[in-house]
């Protein structure tokens, strides 16, 4: 049996859903929030499918229920690092998707500090773009229903863009 790279983990985060979190679908929500924010930037197609992978992926070292709502929850905390380090271990021990892992090490990292680090640029930038796509989707997260957003977003949203801001 063939499968592709798509296959592989879009079961996998489909799997990785159903796992100690009960927050259904933020990975997909974050993936798809980077990717439309990379197609408006004008990212050619294989750069826009691999960050729609390493979003789908960027979560994959949360562990515990704790864990996930302590980053659903608030904006920034200070644990945030624990899970980016083991889901790079985590991709990293699994060649076909190594490529992912330093995105998925730095997704919560401000751009001020990863300006100051000796990482490559396109790293930088796609963590960076899966930081604000997730940081969106919890603010975005109340106003969720179902697979739906609820109409009141449309009035919350200036409030919400300032405190990504």
């Amino acid at each position: 049996m063939k499968l592709s790279l798509q296959r592989a983990i879009t079961s996998l985060t489909s799997a990785l859903d159903f796992v100690g979190v009960d927050e259904v679908h933020h990975g997909k929500r974050v993936a798809l929030m980077a990717l439309g924010i990379a197609s408006e930037l004008g990212w050619d197609r294989a750069s826009c499918r691999d960050l729609l992978y390493a979003g789908m992926l960027h979560d994959c070292g949360v562990s515990r229920t704790r864990e996930h709502r302590q980053l659903t929850e608030t904006l920034e905390w200070e644990g945030a690092e624990e899970h980016c380090l083991r889901g790079e271990e985590f991709l990293l021990a699994c060649p076909p998707l190594a490529q992912f892992a330093p995105v998925v090490r730095w997704h919560h990292t401000r751009w001020e500090q990863l300006q100051r680090l000796a990482i490559p640029p396109d790293t930088r930038l796609w963590a960076n773009l899966i930081f604000l796509a997730d940081r969106a989707d919890v603010l975005l997260a109340p106003y969720f229903s179902g697979q739906s957003l609820k109409n009141e977003i449309l009035w919350e949203y200036p409030a919400i863009t300032r405190r990504i801001g």
